[in-house]
């Protein structure tokens, strides 16, 4: 497993009649840090996601297409071993779609939502072939994760925490100044929300913004997925 360390840092000597905003800002000198603690690791665990959508001029015909399609869809996926907690589903949603004069009905479309927990990646390729081939079923995804997630952001944030002081400390000192206290933090990976307190903005800040690779359609296991967490500190620092 490979670590990472990104950091985007940035002294502030900032008064109130340099920015105008609305909130008050620090009246103090102060510098930020955001630091972001990445860790490559192997994937054991996946969500898969999709619709199960039915289109008829009958309402009731396309309702009861799609529960047999449902149904089936569940009785298959209990044959492969994963647990009915394990299958969620939304109640059906159901909308008439209208010719184009906009007064006649000329079909009824009704979905229905599932999202799928597979704790075992050793069925997923034949799983999502089967999935993928099945009538009606539309917008699958799919999206790769580990068991001990919790843990590992854990671990990750004391780490991006711990590097955050470091380089408050290294900066403040290239001008002369030292770090006297922290005045505020969090985890958000968007530097614009973060400081909307102080009322600045995206105008004086770039957003430092996580890198997630979205869900995909992919039947291929990937070999890594990166598991981040990011600190944003305001320090007060010495004049």
């Amino acid at each position: 497993m490979q670590r990472f360390i990104t950091a985007i840092i940035a002294v502030c000597f900032l008064t109130q009649s340099q920015l105008s905003v609305a909130d008050p800002l620090p009246d103090f000198p102060f510098l930020t840090v955001s630091e972001e603690a990445k860790l490559t690791v192997k994937p054991d665990m996946a969500t898969l996601n999709f619709y199960v959508k039915v289109e008829d001029k009958s309402s009731e015909k396309a309702i009861n297409r799609l529960n047999q399609t449902s149904l089936n869809l569940i009785k298959f996926l209990l044959s492969k071993n994963i647990t009915e907690k394990d299958i969620s589903s939304h109640d059906i949603s159901k909308r008439p779609v209208y010719a184009r004069n906009q007064s006649d009905v000329k079909r009824y479309e009704v979905s229905q939502y599932f999202e799928v927990k597979l704790a075992q990646l050793e069925d997923y390729a034949e799983i999502s072939k089967a999935l993928l081939a099945t009538d009606h079923l539309v917008q699958f995804q799919s999206r790769f994760d580990v068991k001990n997630r919790e843990q590992l952001e854990f671990d990750l944030i004391q780490q991006a925490g711990a590097n955050a002081r470091i380089s408050a400390d290294n900066l403040a000192a290239s001008v002369g100044a030292s770090v006297l206290s922290v005045f505020a933090i969090n985890k958000d990976s968007n530097f614009n929300q973060f400081f909307a307190t102080f009322g600045f903005g995206q105008k004086h800040y770039m957003a430092a913004m996580r890198n997630e690779a979205g869900p995909s359609t992919s039947i291929f296991i990937p070999e890594q997925i990166n598991v981040s967490a990011r600190v944003n500190v305001v320090y007060k620092i010495s004049q």
